[in-house]
Order: structure tokens, then sequence, then C-alpha cells
């Protein structure tokens, strides 16, 4: 069976609940406040068949005083029913109703020109030319305008078939995903306990699921799930359905709540949109206080743009600060209101509400400029950019993205495969290369900066990852530390550690230094590292720390495999090779070794680096001239 949700729209007393009445026999007045001034004040829920056709309807108040419900209730509709009143014509909330529709945007809608029977055919046909040109206007060219009359039943049945047609082509949403639904009524029923109603987003719910109530964490249990009247095992995206909670009293709950999968969705009180100004609207200064409705929540916001106001027809990024917090998710629809008739003069979409940190204005607009538009990779890189690295266990990171989860977790492969990415061993943390190098340099100027300002060049390394987790997390820091070590940048003695620039050793450590550096210099045959450890008599973690010193500073030059030469030394044995290939093609690691006057211990690791380095190439147990080698 094909379904669909049928929401009304039009200007007070052009009809809308006489005609839902009409066509599924249910009047969704249900106030008595209603029913007494014979006015809808509030959402009204039915559902009626046709065939092999379901469509749930909700009605919404045409008064713009009510407005905020009508909002509350066409965020997830399918078809739009604009309603138009054959005496009347367009009126001042037939057009904000169409323009909201148009902006969320609601896919298609069916135009009911009602009350013919109080009207004339000459009236009716101009009324019809301006609402084909109206519609077209926004975005809706080709509408079908049924002429009825809910009071004589004349073109109920064209309406009918037209509705359905219209549902059978609706694409089911895939029930794929956490489970979200903003809840737009909630009530209790006697023995029952608390009832709340939605159109569910994403996702699926059974009975006996636990689940979540945003804004909070106040954890529920649904006893039952309700499809229309009637009890099922469960329901899914694009559905109206009613859940009887357990854990909760109906008074906890209001319209605009969300009920969701537990740890994976939160709500916030910032977000950055992309705003679309109605052609129509007033121009809107920078910092105006307005109201936002999205979902089915609302609240009063501060509009952001970075400086200049928002004219008529203008598409902008821009950050809104709410007064209360809602569920916001990228891709997500909002309106935006002022108070008074026709007050609706944006619509819009969420870019991001999370990971947004303490950032300003300018820097949140920039990223929102580079999500406009974007592919998933350039979505993922423009976060990298402002979070520097991504916690890829974390279950709200693709929601707080954008990105549904596999599609993450294929991009971060690809990412990692391609080099464009890191992983930090042991963490499933990943960040680019250019914010490794960036966190490189922070956490090197934070050791330097400590000798300009007069403190001790040395630190405890704890001390520092400490300081420098406003960077990034503990994991991250630690490996940038050890990178940074590896590169000789940093030197670590123990626990202790400075930046290699500052050169400031302890006197002890300097008379090791001097020793190291004595030990290697015009030597051709100098010890290793292992050799080092036993003459100095030093731990070989102090020992490795020193040379690398030496090598950051270009006295070393490291050869691999716990060798090191002076770079004058290196020069020397390069020139004699030089000299010797000039005048033979081929070499043996003999006749190479008695040119430099080494054993055959230092002879082999010195010419794997000649090899590495591109100076020689090694074929089978002899070395001719390599690219890098240039023969003087």
């Amino acid at each position: 069976m094909s379904y669909a949700i049928i929401g009304t729209a039009g200007h007070i007393d052009h009809g809308k609940t006489s005609l839902v009445q009409a066509l599924t026999g249910t009047n969704t007045d249900r106030l008595a406040e209603e029913q007494r001034r014979g006015m809808t004040l509030d959402l009204g829920f039915t559902w009626f068949d046709v065939d092999d056709h379901r469509m749930a309807v909700i009605d919404v108040p045409g008064h713009e005083k009510y407005i905020a419900n009508m909002l509350s209730g066409v965020a997830a509709i399918d078809i739009g029913l604009l309603v138009v009143a054959a005496d009347e014509g367009i009126a001042l909330q037939t057009r904000e109703h169409l323009a909201i529709l148009a902006s969320l945007p609601v896919p298609d809608i069916v135009v009911a020109l009602t009350k013919i029977d109080l009207s004339d055919e000459v009236t009716i046909e101009i009324i019809r030319d301006d609402l084909r040109e109206l519609t077209a206007e926004l975005g809706y060219p080709d509408v079908t305008i049924v002429n009825v009359s809910s009071q004589t039943g004349e073109g109920l049945m064209d309406l009918t078939r037209v509705l359905a047609e219209r549902t059978s082509g609706v694409q089911q949403a895939t029930a794929n995903g956490s489970f979200r639904m903003p809840i737009d009524r909630c009530f209790t029923v006697a023995g029952r306990g608390c009832v709340v109603a939605g159109t569910i987003w994403q996702g699926q719910v059974h009975s006996g699921d636990q689940l979540q109530i945003l804004p909070g964490t106040k954890s529920v249990r649904v006893r039952d799930v309700e499809v229309h009247g009637h009890t099922v095992e469960s329901s899914r995206a694009g559905y109206r359905t009613a859940l009887n909670l357990a854990g909760i009293s109906h008074h906890e709950v209001t319209r605009g709540c969300e009920i969701v999968s537990p740890d994976v969705f939160r709500s916030s009180q910032r977000c950055l949109t992309e705003l679309c100004m109605f052609a129509d609207a007033p121009e809107i200064t920078n910092g105006r206080i307005v109201r936002m409705h999205t979902a089915a929540g609302s609240s009063a916001i501060r509009l952001l743009t970075g400086g200049g106001p928002l004219r008529p027809g203008a598409r902008k990024v821009a950050v809104l600060k709410c007064a209360n917090p809602l569920l916001l998710t990228p891709g997500q629809t909002l309106l935006l209101r002022r108070p008074g008739a026709a007050g609706t003069f944006s619509g819009g979409r969420i870019l991001a509400s999370q990971r947004l940190g303490d950032h300003r204005t300018g820097t949140l607009i920039a990223l929102g400029q580079k999500l406009l538009d974007a592919t998933p990779e350039e979505s993922l890189s423009a976060w990298l950019g402002l979070c520097g690295c991504l916690d890829l266990s974390d279950d709200t990171l693709a929601v707080d993205l954008g990105l549904p989860a596999d599609t993450l977790t294929e991009l971060v492969q690809q990412g990692i495969a391609s080099g464009l990415l890191v992983k930090v061993p042991g963490s499933h943390t990943v960040l680019s290369k250019e914010s490794a190098e960036t966190l490189n340099n922070k956490i090197l100027q934070r050791l330097e900066a400590r000798v300009s300002d007069g403190k001790a060049a040395w630190t405890d390394e704890s001390s520092l990852v400490e300081e420098s987790l406003t960077l990034a997390s503990e994991a991250v820091v630690r490996w940038i530390v050890d990178r940074l070590v590896g590169e000789g940048r940093i030197i670590r003695l123990q626990r202790q550690i400075t930046a290699a620039s500052s050169m400031a050793l302890s006197p002890s450590q300097q008379a090791v230094f001097t020793s190291l550096l004595d030990r290697y210099h015009s030597e051709r045959q100098p010890p290793n590292l292992a050799g080092l450890e036993e003459l100095e008599k030093k731990p070989r973690k102090e020992i490795e720390a020193l040379v690398k010193l030496a090598v950051s500073q270009g006295l070393l030059v490291s050869l691999g495999g716990g060798w090191f030469l002076s770079q004058h030394v290196l020069d020397e044995l390069r020139a004699e090779l030089g000299d010797l290939f000039a005048s033979q093609q081929e070499l043996t690691v003999a006749e190479i070794r008695d040119l430099w006057g080494l054993t055959r211990k230092h002879a082999v690791p010195f010419l794997e680096f000649f090899d590495k380095s591109g100076f020689t190439r090694r074929s089978g147990n002899v070395r001719t001239a390599g690219p890098a080698f240039r023969v003087e």
C-alpha cells in the first residue's frame, strides 16, 4: 500500500477543515474552543484510504496568530494541499503558507479551489489564472487545481482521485539510520500513561525499544506503537506514529521535543545555516532577534551574518544563537519569522550545529561557505580544517558531520591510503597532514616560548601534554610529541623534554654532548649508538636524544641503523668516490672499502646510505654512480 502525508495550507476561513471532513469523514477540530469558535487553532490529524493508497492528513490553522502551530505540522509532509476559497481568492496567508511549503521544500502540491458554490464561473477562472501564476512563481509549474465544494460534494471525487495518484508517486523513505521523531503532539491516556505522536524522520521503532527524549537525557521505554489507530509491532520513517511511553509523564514532554535513539543525537543552542531570503522579504539587520521554526519546535534566535544585512532574495551563510536547545542536524530545513502578519521572511537549512567550539562568527561563516554544495570529500576536508582531528569512535560523529556512517568510513580509509589523512597509532583519531604539521608547530612554539618567557627550557613531558589538551586529545598530543622526538625537533631525556632549537642543556648534558661530537669529528670509523652507550657510560635514551639533537642542528648526518657521520666526513667520502668513478664505472665493496680506508663493518652501512640517497646504485656486489651523484 502506498503512503503519503498530506498537509493543508491556506488562509483562515477558506475551508480547510471542512474539506478534510468531507474527504475523510473526520472533524479534526478536536478542541472545545475550536468547536465553539468554529476556527482551527491547533494541528488536527486524521487519515483515509482510497483503494490501495493510504493518506494521512495534517490540518493546520490558517490564522497568522497560530502560524507557529502550522509550522510545527508541515515540516515532514509529502504533499501540500493548498486550499483557496473561490469567493475570496488569494489572501495574505495563502501567499505565506505557499512560500513556506516552497521553502521547506514540500515536493508536490495540489490546489483545492473550495466554496465554488458561493462563486461564479468568471470569478473562478480569474482565481485559477492567479493561482497558476503564483504557484509557478514559487516553483510549482503546471500545478493541478481542482474545483470543489465541501457543502455540495462537487469535485470531491476528482480531488480524491488526484491525491491518490500523487500518493502512488511518493517515494517511501528508507528505514536506515538511527531513530528520530520530532514530537508534535503529547497527551495522556487513562491506564496507559504518556503518549507522544509525530512523523518519523528516520530509522524505525519497535515496542520495547529504549529511547531518549531531547533536549535532555531522559530515557524512556516504548510500551506500544500505534499507526492510525492500530497497534503494531513497529513503524518506520515517513509514517505518522504514536508511541506509548514508560518512564516519563506527559508533563515532561512538550511539542518540539524529539524522541531519538540514545547517545546518537545532541541538542544545540548554536548553529551554522544557509539562509534563502524570500524575494518580498524586508531587509534584516545583523544581530536581529527573530524566531526560528524547525522540525516541530521553535526558538527565539539572534541572527549573526558576520557584518552586513540580509537582503531580499539573498542566499547567505549565517550563525544563529538559540534561546533554547534544539536538535539541529545538517540538511534539516528551517524557517525564520518575525512578529506580525506574513512575518515569515526566510527559509534555509542547517549546515552544522555541533563541533563548532568557541570559534568566532567569521570563522564559522567561512566553514559554512565550504560546506555549501560540498561533495562528501570536500565536507570532510572542511571539518578537518576546523577541528584538526576527528575521533572515529564517537557515535555522534557521522550525524554531526552530516555524512552517512558508511560514507565517512570509506572516505577515511581512502584518505589514509592516499596519505592525505593520518591515523594516530593506538587510537581511532584521524587528522589531515596539514593539521598534523600545524599541531607540530604549535607544540614546538609552546616549548620555544618557555625560553623567551624566561622559564626553564626543559619541562616535564606530562606538563606539556596537559597544557596542550586545548589543541587536541591526549593521545594526539603524545603522538605529536613522539613524532617530534623522532624527527629530532624535540629532545627527550628521561621524562624531560625541550625544543631542539633551544639547545638548552644542563652542564652534565653539555659535557656528554661535547664528548659525542668529539668522537665524530673527522672520524671515518666512529662508533654506532650501541658503542656510544658503552663509551659514554650513559643510558641509551639519553645518548639517542643527544645524537638526535646533533642531527637536528646539522652537526651529524643519520645514515640509518644507528650509524652517524659528521657532514664534512661524509662530503670527503663522497668526493673520493666521485674521483674514482671518473676513471672506473663499476666498483666493488672491497675497492670502495680500501679507497676509504675503512673496515667492512663501516663501509657496508655507509654504502647502503649512499644507495638510498641515490649517490650510488647497487647491482650485485658492484656499485655504479647513481642519479644524484654528480662527478666533478
